[in-house]
């Protein structure tokens, strides 16, 4: 038996006919439909003519025009996907001043071990030829000053270091779900105090980089696909050249193995090792100058420049770090993707002639080969003929 179907007007008029008293529109709505009833949406002209009337005793009057109160919650979701979320300005802040602390004390760290070697040429030139006094004086007070200064923006590096590490753990730690473990103030003492700083610093950072690990922040492995370098060293120019571009691409091919190579925890363990390392080398440099001997004071010049060296490399491991945590090894890295189709597979062969096969002749190497094939056949049978006529019958 089939259903009776019924317009909008009609069915709105039997909602209200079966609705009971004392219950408000808004819930009259959401009604449904008495049983035996369906919504039919059809236009209000066709080609068979005027619309279906609905059947009964008169014909029904057309009602208000139907309206939402509230936003219909059907249909796609008119929102856009949200947006990633914006990295913390107080911590990229703190990352771009621990930067910038960290370069001024890698150029003064750098300055200060070209003037330990200068010294230490001095001192071997004044074992066969007399050196300036004035000459000697400058070179000893531009050593003192830039030592001493790279050993203020050591501190400078290590307070803008501190705030960064507070704000960048923080973060990854609510990227967890949960909180900061450490308070701030015994973090900074940790990190400020000496002896005390030799220990809690790879402490921090091993926690922070297993936090961002379990946070499922991708920056444990970099990207190591890198496009193609600059190449090696150029041959051209003197020996001595050669050998100083040679040592620089060894050093910077390193130092990018390291920078994109290694895992955030990897990198961590060994800058921990190295501070440590740094800090020893540093406090026997220190005890070596209380000896007064000319050879005591010769050694520490040697001993200083070490120092120095490790300096650099510590600040420039502890750069990596920061980069890495902040992502911009992977921002280096990245590039944009140009595909290209390879063609090296494909070879353009002639459409073969209708016809009989056998009067199809291989085309390229294959002919070249059967032709190079049938020449060697002739010259083996052409060599066998004098042989077989002079055989005995």
């Amino acid at each position: 038996m089939p259903r009776p179907v019924v317009s909008g007007t009609a069915a709105a008029r039997m909602q209200g006919a079966h609705r009971p008293p004392g219950v408000p529109q808004q819930r009259q709505a959401r009604a449904a439909l008495p049983r035996g009833y369906r919504w039919v949406a059809r236009p209000p002209t066709s080609d068979r003519g005027a619309p279906p009337r609905v059947q009964g005793s008169a014909a029904a009057e057309p009602g208000p025009t139907p309206f939402y109160r509230e936003t219909p919650r059907w249909g796609l979701h008119p929102a856009p996907d949200p947006a990633e979320p914006a990295p913390d300005r107080k911590r990229r802040s703190a990352a771009a001043s621990a930067r910038s602390t960290l370069t001024a004390t890698l150029v003064l760290f750098v300055l200060a071990a070209v003037a330990e070697a200068f010294r230490y040429g001095l001192m071997l030139r004044n074992r066969s030829h007399l050196v300036h006094q004035m000459t000697v004086a400058i070179s000893d007070a531009t050593a003192l000053v830039l030592g001493y200064a790279a050993m203020v923006f050591v501190v400078a590096s290590a307070v803008t270091c501190t705030r960064w590490l507070i704000r960048a753990r923080a973060q990854a730690f609510a990227a967890e779900g949960t909180t900061e473990p450490r308070r701030a103030r015994r973090m900074a003492a940790g990190m400020l105090v000496p002896v005390v700083n030799l220990v809690y610093p790879g402490v921090f950072l091993t926690e922070l980089a297993m936090a961002r690990r379990r946070a499922g922040i991708a920056d444990d492995e970099a990207r190591t696909d890198r496009g193609p370098g600059l190449g090696g060293p150029r041959s051209g120019g003197p020996a001595a050249v050669r050998a100083v571009r040679g040592a620089w691409s060894t050093v910077r091919a390193h130092y990018r193995g390291l920078r994109d190579g290694a895992s955030l925890l990897t990198l961590v363990r060994f800058w921990w090792a190295l501070w440590v390392l740094c800090n020893i080398t540093a406090v026997a440099v220190a005890m070596q100058r209380w000896d007064p001997s000319v050879q005591a004071r010769a050694d520490n010049v040697v001993y200083t420049l070490y120092a120095d060296l490790l300096a650099i490399s510590a600040v420039v491991v502890t750069r990596i770090v920061l980069d890495r945590v902040e992502g911009r090894a992977d921002a280096h890295n990245a590039g944009p993707a140009r595909w290209v189709m390879d063609t090296s597979a494909f070879r353009a062969e002639p459409a073969a002639p209708a016809g009989d096969d056998a009067d199809v002749e291989p085309a390229g190497d294959d002919a070249d080969a059967q032709h190079t094939d049938a020449q060697h056949t002739d010259a083996q049978h052409t060599d066998a003929e004098p042989a077989g006529a002079g055989a005995p019958r």
